[in-house]
């Protein structure tokens, strides 16, 4: 009864600092696969040919 006892204390203290071990391994996977967006204001002044006239809206740049 006492290596029993003994066996379920060390299976339950191993189990634990595994499941925080795998934890981090996978939040770092789960960095990795993450995908990124920026949304930024454009301004262009001149559209081809026409000199006066004025470009406005949103740049998109995704990163995965």
């Amino acid at each position: 009864m006492t290596a029993g006892l003994i066996s379920f204390i060390g299976l339950y203290t191993w189990n634990f600092f595994d499941a925080v071990k795998v934890a981090k391994i996978k939040n770092m996977v789960l960095r990795k696969e993450v995908v990124d967006f920026q949304i930024e204001p454009f301004f262009e002044n001149g559209f081809g040919n026409k000199v006066d006239s004025i470009v406005i809206g949103f740049s998109l740049t995704l990163n995965f």
